[in-house]
């Protein structure tokens, strides 16, 4: 396992929780599919992912509604979530919580919510932790993953076999989430200038701590069920034993996300150039988005390699036969197969590349896990940069 990263964030204060392996924290990374049909459809996670990116950026408010590509909404495409488990209070209590890289935040839900994913889930009860501290400000936050109102508080959080010290969260009086979700909350990987409410996130904490070696987290996810306990998130490092080849280093373009150039999309021999707009990886999104423009672009000749003229659903026998689709970010290439960008969706099988809805602010390409679970990813804070590479 190594360990590399460029300008280390000064140390702001001392602790005296101790990280494990010299300020490296390795944390495993739960991978479960759950049918969109069970708990919202393809359109609702649409909209959510970029009512997210829109809020977070300031660039809108109210509702976002998503279109149907083609009059169809696939009701049984399988969402993706990956988690990991944290602990809050004295005596602590185990959570589950959704990894987001689009979100500052962690949240997890009070004991006060109501809403149906909350009782069916773990809640969280300040009432049974002597380190509780109340703040009582109200917050309402967006991700992909489902939206929550609520308020903020401060207790002890812990990662793993490692107690972090004091944590400012956001406790969910009311949430979204499907009632079928693994995870009770979630738990924010963005920069610090995405966090609602002055709250410091979780990672940033750490490192002011001095609690991590390196201002770096690498992230690992499990690409099917066979393998769903061998993801993994490690704060301080990465591990290279996870990929081949040399990490592609991308500086980010703009802070807050993690955004990074985008130059073109292309597929066979057709190539769509990119129109100034950065490309975010955001593990909330179990999706591709593209701005409508460069989506109708594209899809027109990805449709046209695959023999078809309707991009959903379509045959799953075509999983193999697809050609590969290709990012350019950063003057660097990225290729994901047919088989990590076409999925299940009941019967039939779905292009998991879609548009973003027509009304959204947000110009930007997310790139989901069916990109990311291709690459293993690291994102430096010390440099504000991601790095890539193909995972193994």
């Amino acid at each position: 396992m190594k360990v590399q990263a460029g300008l280390t964030l000064a140390v702001l204060a001392s602790t005296a929780c101790a990280l494990p392996s010299g300020g490296v924290l390795r944390v495993p990374v739960h991978k479960k599919e759950v049918n969109f049909g069970e708990g919202g459809t393809i359109q609702a996670h649409i909209a959510a992912v970029s009512k997210k990116h829109e809020a977070a950026g300031s660039a809108a408010s109210g509702n976002v509604t998503a279109d149907e590509p083609h009059g169809v909404d696939i009701q049984t495409f399988r969402y993706t979530q990956y988690s990991i488990n944290v602990t809050l209070g004295t005596p602590p209590q185990v959570l589950s919580v959704a990894l987001d890289t689009g979100l500052g935040n962690l949240w997890v839900p009070s004991a006060q919510c109501s809403s149906m994913s909350c009782a069916m889930n773990k809640k969280y009860l300040h009432a049974n932790s002597s380190t509780y501290r109340s703040n009582g400000e109200e917050v309402s936050l967006v991700s992909g993953s489902g939206s929550m109102k609520g308020y903020l508080s401060t207790d002890v959080l812990g990662l793993g076999d490692a107690v972090l010290g004091e944590q400012g969260f956001a406790e969910a009086t009311s949430s979204d989430l499907p009632f079928i979700a693994s995870y009770e909350g979630v738990f924010g990987l963005g920069h610090r200038e995405l966090a609602k409410g002055g709250q410091v996130p979780p990672v940033y904490n750490m490192l002011e701590r001095g609690q991590l070696k390196e201002p770096v987290f690498g992230i690992f996810l499990p690409k099917d069920l066979q393998h769903i306990n061998e993801g993994e998130i490690i704060f301080g490092g990465y591990d290279d034993t996870k990929f081949s080849g040399p990490l592609e280093w991308l500086p980010v373009t703009k802070k807050g996300f993690w955004e990074v150039e985008f130059n073109s999309i292309s597929t066979g021999n057709s190539s769509v150039q990119g129109e100034g707009q950065g490309a975010i990886l955001d593990t909330g999104s179990s999706l591709t988005l593209l701005p409508t423009e460069l989506f109708d672009k594209f899809n027109g000749a990805l449709e046209a390699a695959l023999g078809i003229n309707n991009s959903n659903p379509i045959p799953c026998s075509l999983r193999d036969s697809a050609p590969d689709v290709v990012f350019e970010l950063g003057g660097k290439k990225f290729a994901i197969t047919g088989n990590e960008y076409i999925m299940p969706a009941g019967p039939a099988c779905m292009i998991t590349i879609r548009p973003q809805p027509s009304d959204a602010q947000s110009n930007a390409v997310i790139l989901g896990t069916p990109f990311l679970r291709k690459f293993y990813s690291v994102y430096d804070l010390g440099s504000d940069r991601v790095g890539l590479a193909k995972a193994i």
